[in-house]
């Protein structure tokens, strides 16, 4: 845990720390692309990597984190790109944050959020309508939806 202090650069020197299950970097002023190669950080339980600098949007290879319970990016506000279906079809994933950072395009399904509890997009960009399918997720207690 190296939170809240004024760390630089990105996080590719990280990734191939292969038994990892816990990031918490939030507050620092890491940049660059989300590089944390979830293909080899096959334990990782939880990603907080909020208020920091980070731009390129949500990694494309999440959905091998098969063990992701958290993933926070919020505050990140270049970091960009479109939400896609696999963002939230983890397993086991129940809190899911990306409020301020700058994400546009349309909600994707929710084909595969079951454990979801929690879900906070608010400050972004995203248009269109919340698609029928975020009915499957069951266990949802919170949405936080507000645009900018």
């Amino acid at each position: 845990m190296l939170f809240s202090n004024y760390f630089l650069g990105g996080l590719s020197s990280i990734s191939n720390c292969s038994l990892l299950f816990r990031i918490r970097l939030e507050d620092n002023l890491f940049s660059g692309d989300i590089d944390l190669y979830f293909r080899i950080l096959s334990d990782i339980s939880y990603v907080d990597l909020s208020g920091n600098r980070f731009t390129g949007g949500i990694p494309y290879d999440i959905f091998h984190a098969l063990c992701l319970e958290h993933f926070s990016v919020s505050n990140n506000p270049n970091l960009g790109g479109i939400l896609t279906e696999k963002a939230w079809s983890l397993p086991v994933l129940r809190n899911f944050s990306a409020s301020s950072c700058n994400i546009s395009g349309n909600f994707p399904e929710f084909s595969f959020c079951k454990s979801l509890s929690f879900i906070d997009l608010n400050g972004n960009h995203l248009s269109g309508s919340i698609p029928e399918s975020i009915s499957v997720c069951e266990n949802l207690e919170t949405l936080n939806f507000v645009g900018k």
